[in-house]
């Protein structure tokens, strides 16, 4: 396993991935007032749900809205971790992208775009 992640440069590609998530999944979220932030280490990208963008207030309703995205995504092919309680063991919602090592670019946009799509869509029915 070691041999096949340092012979395929499986951990460089990890940083780049990992950047392009992030750089992709801000760029889409930037004018969306109820992402809070989005971070990474490496191909863990983490995307913060707020109620307000400003003073950073975690979004209201626990669980909820994390795990109807989830519910969404996996409608949609897309894998994701829906986490809440971070801010204060209540409230508060975030979700985690957690793809493999081998992810194209090209995966990485689509997992960018459909999240974008599944976001706004439950936004819409908030």
């Amino acid at each position: 396993m070691q041999r096949t992640i340092e012979d395929d440069d499986l951990l460089d590609a990890v940083v780049v991935r990992g950047h392009q998530l992030r750089a992709r999944l801000k760029e889409r979220f930037e004018n969306v007032e109820i992402v809070g932030d989005v971070r990474d280490r490496g191909l863990f990208v983490g995307v913060e749900f707020v109620d307000d963008r400003d003073s950073k207030a975690p979004y209201s309703g626990g669980a909820t809205f994390a795990a109807w995205l989830k519910r969404e995504a996996l409608q949609h092919g897309l894998l994701i971790y829906p986490g809440a309680g971070a801010a204060d063991g209540v409230e508060g919602n975030h979700v985690l992208f957690a793809p493999p090592f081998i992810s194209s670019a090209c995966e990485i946009d689509e997992m960018a775009e459909c999240f974008e799509d599944i976001v706004r869509a439950c936004m819409g029915e908030r």
